[in-house]
């Protein structure tokens, strides 16, 4: 989330390396899971995303508004780490479910920090913005293919869209 790349996110990283019971190997990654009683023959996909590092590649110019500007890195949460984390969701949504096995994988369950769309009534900077549309677009996109399902936990409110 926005409050966890306030400060050294390479700490959060590391700790996978001395906690059996933490795992973050990288801010954003892939992984397939099986689904119980499929003998893998069908798995969900889950997609975590890293939302500030999506932000760093949206623009220079919409990230001067950025909440806690002065307290991220480049590293994380710049133009590269943006742009590098939008390439490899681009090639992650555009290959077949599963990474090419096909007709294994029934779901993409996508998560980030931020929404991409939300009912809560609470002002957004334009880097955010710019990263709800350009990631919404995205998944309706892979959804043609693969059904897709978006977790967020931002605006820390149940809500149901029918």
């Amino acid at each position: 989330g926005d409050h966890d790349q306030r400060g050294n996110v390479s700490a959060l990283l590391l700790h996978t390396h001395r906690s059996s019971r933490w795992g973050l190997p990288s801010l954003y990654r892939s992984v397939s899971l099986p689904l119980p009683g499929s003998e893998g023959s069908r798995k969900l996909e889950l997609l975590l995303l890293d939302s500030i590092g999506l932000e760093g590649g949206v623009g220079a110019e919409l990230l001067q508004n950025r909440r806690f500007l002065k307290d991220y890195t480049e590293e994380f949460a710049g133009g590269a780490a943006g742009e590098g984390q939008w390439a490899w969701l681009d090639e992650a949504v555009r290959a077949p479910a599963g990474g090419g096995d096909e007709g294994t994988t029934v779901m993409r369950l996508v998560a980030a920090h931020r929404p991409v769309i939300s009912l809560v009534p609470r002002k957004r900077s334009e880097a955010e913005e710019a990263v709800e549309s350009r990631l919404r677009t995205r998944l309706q996109d892979a959804a043609k293919s693969t059904p897709v399902m978006f977790l967020h936990g931002h605006d820390h409110a149940m809500q149901v869209w029918k």
